[in-house]
């Protein structure tokens, strides 16, 4: 009945960061992390982030202690406003533990760091 329903069925592939349109086409000023929605989160969070100009990018997700949990994005990227997604899942695939963890961009020089929940 839930086949196709990956939300109940807990099935999460990986999600590729996309392109998000802005506001009349406008590059953004600032290469930053711009929102984390939902946070708290369970079972999947979406992370928004602009890149002032176009290069390489890494948006990861670090556990307390500092051991890198999860990389969401990797590569180069337009300028622009684009999105991931981390499903709670770890680099070996796993399931993260309920805790707090923290989502870093490092593009253009620039280093972010935001935090988030996991409650499971």
């Amino acid at each position: 009945m839930f086949r196709y329903d990956r939300g109940r069925t807990g099935c999460y592939g990986f999600v590729v960061p996309t392109g998000v349109e802005g506001e009349n086409g406008a590059t953004p000023s600032l290469t930053r992390i711009s929102s984390i929605y939902p946070n708290p989160f369970n079972p999947s969070t979406r992370i928004a982030f602009d890149l002032r100009t176009r290069g390489r990018v890494e948006v990861a997700v670090y556990d307390v202690s500092g051991r890198k949990v999860a990389v969401l994005a990797a590569g180069v990227m337009e300028a622009g406003r684009h999105e991931a997604a981390w499903h709670g899942r770890t680099l070996s695939g796993g399931v993260a533990a309920s805790g707090v963890y923290f989502c870093t961009l490092r593009a253009d020089g620039v280093v972010e760091t935001k935090k988030m929940v996991l409650l499971r």
